[in-house]
């Protein structure tokens, strides 16, 4: 009878360890399975993070070109580069006037530049050449007036610097506006790309 009692003892405990078995198996695999899981979308978060700061600045940088276009137009509306010559009905090129539309789109682009990029996320934007971007201040003014004085002399020795400054102010103005619209595109652009799609 204790043989017998010692092998149902036996049987019992066999049958209960076999059936913990599978259990324990069942749930390694569920552990492996989340933690596999959680790195996926750990990857999937990183990934959309990096697409998406890829299309932010992408987007950035369409519009800021949109706006640099903008401005030669104006650039060209604003400083005529011909000229009648003083015995000729035919027009002249003007090295001066070309002067002050280039001074215009480089106080205009150096300030789009500085106020699209001075957020802290772009922190240490650099131009095309590697410098750090810098409005021109009050001492360019005075610079580019020389030049233009030196290349068309007139009757008003002052002329050139109220030019050159005026230009100063409408490109200043110019670019803050260019500024304020394209961080409109950007809202509109995070909105439309916020919609469900039909």
């Amino acid at each position: 009878m204790a043989a017998a009692a010692a092998a149902a003892d036996a049987m019992t405990t066999s049958s209960t360890l076999g059936g913990l078995h599978p259990r324990t198996s069942t749930s390694t695999r569920s552990v492996d399975d989340a933690s596999a899981a959680a790195d996926a979308a750990h990857t999937v978060v990183e990934a959309t993070a990096r697409q998406a700061r890829t299309d932010s600045t992408a987007d950035l940088q369409h519009h800021q070109q949109q706006a640099q276009r903008a401005a030669r137009h104006r650039a060209r509306r604003l400083v005529s580069t011909a000229r009648p010559g003083p015995r000729s009905t035919h027009a002249r090129y003007d090295t001066a006037a070309r002067l002050l539309r280039e001074w215009y789109l480089t106080v205009h682009n150096t300030t789009l530049e500085h106020h699209l990029h001075s957020h802290p996320a772009h922190a240490g934007h650099t131009d095309h050449s590697g410098h750090a971007a810098s409005i021109p201040g009050v001492a360019d003014v005075e610079t580019t007036a020389a030049h233009v004085a030196r290349i068309r002399t007139g009757d008003d020795p002052q002329g050139p610097l109220r030019a050159t400054a005026l230009l100063w102010r409408i490109a200043r103005t110019d670019a803050d506006a260019a500024t304020l619209a394209t961080y409109k595109a950007l809202q509109a652009d995070v909105a439309c790309a916020g919609q469900p799609k039909t």
